[in-house]
């Protein structure tokens, strides 16, 4: 794993373990967020080979941060709550994901 994917997963894992312990549904929803933040972190750095993320490359790299959202409520839902703990690893990566972007504007 890179980099940038481990401080991901830290900041993710440090949410989850707030109330003291990782979950089997908030460890699920890890899983699939990691999967889904290694694609986006690809598409990401594919946008920015040439040093510049164009209008183009701003629109897949919100389209994936929407499915990657989609897929994830989804996953939280399973069971027919989103805990508290379950959105705010949600928004944590949503934040991540967008701070990336704006970094290399």
């Amino acid at each position: 794993m890179n980099s940038q994917l481990d401080k991901i997963l830290d900041k993710l894992t440090t949410v989850a373990k707030k109330d003291g312990l990782i979950t089997d549904d908030e460890d699920r929803l890890i899983k699939s967020l990691m999967s889904d933040a290694e694609k986006y972190v690809n598409v990401l750095n594919d946008a920015l080979a040439d040093g510049v993320i164009e209008k183009g490359e701003q629109s897949r790299l919100l389209q994936y941060r929407l499915n990657i959202a989609n897929k994830a409520k989804k996953i939280a839902l399973d069971d027919m709550i989103i805990t508290s703990e379950e959105k705010e690893l949600m928004l944590e990566l949503h934040r991540i994901l967008r701070n990336m972007e704006k970094i290399h504007k």
